[in-house]
């Protein structure tokens, strides 16, 4: 890969750009998608386990700087999400929508979950998961699943040699 570094500060950076700035702004009935979970689930599942907690524990991090949860949360949840897909990697089609669609899914709704028992364990405030609209999240994350990781694969070619470009095609 032509210049690392840049690709994954890039990366790092853009995505949660992306996040913050509109997530928000698409929120249908109050549900929003996870760009930073969809972003986990893709590299995870086709650089590993290492790759995917890395990127899971900054982009948590990141989270919990921006929002009122429990600080730690967001970063326990993405790590545990990208190292249990990155186990998945070369034992899953990432190629295939359905594939693709059913790992956002569950993970989606793992990471609600285990966000809803962290902020109930801790003390936080539960009361955003009270909310039904909620629910809506992890389905709205994976309808969009194959637009982000259109998107993604795109972003990854601009840095890629020739001769890895077969890696993610």
């Amino acid at each position: 890969m032509k210049h690392p570094i840049l690709f994954w500060v890039l990366t790092v950076f853009g995505v949660f750009t992306l996040h913050l700035a509109v997530a928000g702004n698409i929120a249908v009935l109050g549900a929003a998608p996870n760009f930073l979970l969809l972003s986990t689930v893709f590299f995870a599942v086709r650089a590993g386990p290492v790759k995917g907690e890395i990127l899971g524990f900054i982009w948590g991090m990141l989270s919990d700087i921006a929002s009122t949860s429990v600080f730690g949360s967001q970063a326990f949840m993405l790590t545990f999400v990208g190292y249990a897909v990155g186990k998945l990697e070369g034992k899953v089609d990432e190629d295939k929508y359905s594939a693709q669609m059913a790992l956002v899914f569950i993970m989606s709704a793992v990471n609600l979950l285990g966000l809803a028992l962290l902020e109930s364990l801790f003390g936080g405030a539960p009361q955003r998961f009270k909310d039904k609209s909620i629910l809506l999240g992890p389905f709205y994350s994976t309808l969009l699943c194959p637009v982000v990781y259109w998107g993604l694969l795109k972003w990854g070619s601009l840095f890629r040699r020739s001769d890895l470009k077969a890696r993610f095609q």
